[in-house]
């Protein structure tokens, strides 16, 4: 039997939760029975856009909507909107000594951000937790990020972003993680400097392509990526699915 328990989540909320993208098996009687005998309380999925049978058929279901997301890419030789960069900060890979500011940002930034908090049964200081949680661990820890790169400027940390390195269908891209800015600095191409510096780094890597995820609703990101370069090449919405009533 394939475990689908999210650790990280289950920990995290203090009971069990399931990670599952695979629409078909969720809307199987016998599948959500096993899960049920397991103890899963909240599934968490994340459906195509284009796939609106089964979003409404898991709709139908009892699952809701929680969040709609664009998937960004930029690949090998399409161009880069250099003119938006802001030369009077330094851009530079985080280090351990950055944690602290970095989590700050984080945690302003993404309050009230995303699928968690959109859910009303969730807690809400355990919602707080997680986008600090996540920038801490793409400084410490390869798992999540293999490079997290900050902006400095006056010797304090302003944003930061982080990139991984992924894989699909056997070939290897790079893919942009959590990327934030501090409020007072937001709309002086600070997370557009951060966005190309990642995708550079990225292509020294693999010059294959970067792929970025941005909410629909955040509007600033999704300008940014416009202007940098990105195109939009997707979308797909989180669904949760309750089934402790």
């Amino acid at each position: 039997m394939i475990d689908h328990v999210s650790q990280i989540d289950t920990q995290r909320f203090g009971f069990k939760i399931a990670r599952i993208n695979d629409a078909d098996r969720l809307l199987t009687a016998k599948f959500i029975q096993s899960l049920k005998d397991q103890g899963i309380a909240l599934i968490i999925t994340r459906i195509d856009t284009e796939n609106l049978a089964a979003i409404n058929a898991l709709e139908d279901a009892g699952f809701r909507i929680k969040d709609i997301h664009y998937n960004w890419r930029h690949s090998a030789g399409d161009p880069v909107n250099e003119k938006h960069l802001n030369s009077d900060i330094i851009i530079r890979p985080a280090i351990a000594a950055d944690i602290k500011q970095v989590t700050v940002i984080a945690q302003h930034a993404f309050d009230g951000y995303g699928h968690y908090f959109a859910d009303q049964r969730l807690d809400k200081d355990r919602c707080r937790e997680i986008y600090p949680d996540w920038a801490a661990l793409s400084i410490t820890d390869k798992k999540v990020a293999d490079q997290t790169l900050v902006a400095e400027y006056n010797e304090k940390i302003i944003g930061f972003i982080s990139v991984k390195i992924a894989e699909k269908d056997g070939e290897k891209y790079s893919a942009g993680g959590l990327g934030a800015v501090s409020a007072d600095c937001r709309g002086q191409n600070v997370f557009a400097s951060l966005v190309i510096a990642g995708l550079q780094w990225g292509q020294a890597i693999v010059p294959t392509w970067q792929e970025h995820y941005s909410l629909a609703i955040n509007y600033p990101v999704n300008r940014v990526l416009t202007k940098v370069g990105f195109r939009q090449i997707g979308s797909s919405v989180t669904l949760h699915g309750w089934l402790n009533g």
